[in-house]
């Protein structure tokens, strides 16, 4: 079956053809602005979906997730996405270099790439993108990069950041805390050494003069190297709900003053190499509903009273 869309259309989404129909596409969209196409299967198109795509300068949104889309991510002949703002790619079976064109592309807000076989390095002009706020490159197994490097100074509206599951290095710096808007950082299943920042940098470039990090909901930095104590500056991260540091090289007490938490509904610290004994404060955790710590080296003796509010 095949159809040809009226080249005024600006919006277009298609689901995916659950009666095993090959549908065919002709698009010569001068306008088009929306094209969402996500669970159908656009394996017979080859690479030539990114030049069939890049002849359209209005399109603003890409919803290509589980397109069965393969081989290498090519680069444009010329760069016509001036217009691009949301890009998905997820959950395809691409085996490409990461797409460093992208870097040009300066009206990106959302980026998904997650899901997929990429590798290589992740440009340092990505975090100087100036409108990108949702990155998410999870899973990829092999996109590598410096973390000191990548997070110095850069990503500033950056509110979603999931580079977790794949071949990062190096220790995170104490300028994170400048990432006034961050709500989601995952980092996990890398390969982070070094001690967590004895203390993070206040806001520099924040509207406000609040504390580091004050819109962080979620922290994953599980599955690392990371070593040294728990650091002070954890318990002034007023909106964290969902903190995974576990499975890393972390030693020394848990800090009692992690009851000044009191968003927590998570907690998991196990596998590491903590020690002393739990604080009777984690009892003040009004909203906490998963605490693992299993796997550390403390002691003394778990009481129902401690969970009495």
């Amino acid at each position: 079956m095949a159809f040809t869309v009226d080249h005024h259309l600006q919006y277009i989404s298609l689901e995916s053809n659950k009666q095993g129909t090959r549908k065919r596409y002709q698009f010569s969209l001068v306008s088009l602005k929306h094209l969402e196409m996500n669970f159908v299967n656009l394996s017979s198109i080859g690479p030539q979906w990114i030049e069939i795509l890049n002849k359209h300068p209005f399109l603003s949104e890409l919803y290509l997730t589980n397109c069965s889309l393969f081989g290498s991510i090519p680069t444009p002949r010329f760069l016509n996405f001036t217009s691009l703002v949301v890009i998905t790619l997820s959950s395809n079976n691409f085996n490409s270099k990461f797409p460093e064109w992208l870097v040009n592309v300066s009206s990106l807000v959302y980026v998904d790439i997650s899901y997929n076989t990429l590798y290589g390095r992740l440009p340092l002009g990505f975090g100087e993108l100036p409108n990108l706020e949702y990155l998410d490159l999870y899973g990829n197994g092999n996109i590598r990069g410096s973390v000191f490097q990548l997070l110095w100074k850069s990503y500033r509206k950056i509110k979603v950041l999931n580079l977790g599951g794949n071949n990062f290095h190096g220790s995170i710096p104490s300028s994170i805390g400048n990432l006034c808007h961050l709500r989601y950082l995952d980092l996990s299943s890398n390969h982070l050494v070094g001690n967590l920042p004895e203390a993070i940098k206040g806001p520099e470039n924040c509207s406000s003069g609040r504390n580091p990090l004050p819109d962080l909901i979620e922290l994953h930095l599980n599955n690392n190297q990371l070593t040294g104590n728990l650091p002070n500056w954890l318990d002034g991260l007023k909106s964290l709900v969902k903190p995974d540091l576990s499975n890393n090289n972390l030693e020394g007490p848990i800090p009692s003053s992690m009851a000044k938490l009191q968003t927590l509904d998570f907690l998991t610290l196990s596998g590491n190499k903590l020690n002393g004994s739990l604080p009777n404060s984690v009892g003040q955790l009004s909203e906490l509903q998963t605490l693992d710590v299993s796997a550390n080296c403390l002691i003394g003796s778990l009481t129902e009273n401690i969970f009495q509010i």
